[in-house]
């Protein structure tokens, strides 16, 4: 019997705490009044919808008197719950919006006041365009293996509140920026198109802009360059395609990096001798006296010159019948290919082994 009553005991415990806990989450919360939006700054001759809600505990309650006014904190203004209204449209002003509410607990009939009655402030903030244009640059700057993939280049500037001038300028090779150029001025929006020159290994782009107000956005910019390695294994591409149309197909050429580079290294010097780029074979010495096979080991090698893509350079060695049947070698033992060239005459060397 005792231990029956102890359980009961216990159980009520329980209980009690339970229900006291319940009635502590339940609790309502601070009345608080919501602004929205909650002021800020805004455009001359713009107008703004605001919605101003009563809430406790973050949920929409009733019964809530809101007191509110518009420059005015003693307008006498009432709604209940919520209410929706149109500030402006104003220039070159502060509207300020305040607001409070108070709310009565059906159960006990006591009212609760926000903040004690004193009211909160939401000020609007109407001036002139502050706000820059924006410029963009496409595609983004960065490697690539022809210029095909870029262009044309789109240079563009746009500005939400009035028109809008774009200015821009261009530099090929390092060799000195333009002179800015300008498009534009009579309407939002503001674009040109640019051409990255066949001739050119590295093209840059700088451009900003600014509105009729005389807001000026920062300066954008883009970088495109020519990826080298891109560029020379495009030339093993094309050999392979032809290699694959023979009868029987040949085994198709994989890239060794090793060959490469030393083809490479041997146009740069070529190019580095003092006869300004007269020669371009393999079997020629560079400036440093080596010749490709002092360089790297390999079963057959070419060279070319004045070609600035790969398709040009291709089709330079194919239409060479000597060049063609060494690209076309069938030795089976032969499998790696290698291509470098220099960008100042243009002097082009590959080889195979």
């Amino acid at each position: 019997m005792r231990i029956f009553l102890w359980i009961l005991l216990v159980v009520g415990i329980v209980l009690v705490v339970g229900c006291s806990t319940k009635k502590k989450d339940d609790k309502p919360g601070p009345l608080t009044t919501k602004c929205v939006p909650p002021g800020g700054d805004y455009m001359n001759g713009s107008s703004v919808n605001v919605t101003l809600t009563a809430f406790k505990k973050n949920m929409v309650i009733s019964g809530a008197t809101i007191h509110y006014g518009i420059d005015n904190p003693a307008a006498g203004l009432t709604a209940i719950d919520t209410v929706s209204f149109t500030i402006g449209p104003a220039s070159d002003k502060t509207i300020t919006v305040y607001y409070w509410s108070e709310w009565t607990d059906p159960n006990t009939g006591v009212t609760e006041k926000e903040n004690g009655g004193v009211p909160k402030e939401a000020k609007f903030v109407f001036k002139p365009d502050w706000l820059a244009p924006t410029v963009s640059i496409s595609p983004s700057g960065g490697k690539y293996e022809k210029r095909s993939d870029v262009n044309p280049i789109t240079v563009s500037a746009q500005d939400g509140h009035s028109n809008v001038t774009l200015y821009y300028r261009t530099q090929s090779d390092g060799g000195g920026w333009s002179s800015w150029q300008s498009v534009g001025g009579s309407a939002k929006t503001a674009s040109t198109q640019l051409t990255w020159q066949d001739s050119v290994m590295v093209f840059e782009v700088e451009a900003y802009a600014q509105d009729a107000i005389g807001n000026k956005s920062g300066t954008a910019s883009a970088k495109y360059e020519i990826d080298l390695t891109l560029m020379a294994k495009k030339v093993m591409e094309l050999i392979n395609e032809k290699r694959a149309q023979q009868n029987p197909p040949l085994q198709a050429l994989s890239w060794d990096n090793d060959l490469a580079n030393a083809c490479k290294t041997h146009a740069e010097q070529l190019a580095a001798d003092p006869i300004n780029g007269s020669k371009y074979s393999p079997g020629d010495a560079g400036a440093d006296g080596k010749k490709l096979s002092d360089r790297t080991g390999y079963s057959v090698a070419y060279g070319g010159k004045g070609s600035k893509t790969a398709e040009d350079i291709f089709n330079l060695w194919w239409n060479n019948a000597g060049i063609r049947d060494m690209m076309l070698d069938k030795n089976s033992a032969t499998t790696k290919f290698g291509c470098g060239f220099e960008t100042k005459y243009w002097i082009w060397i590959a080889a195979q082994r």
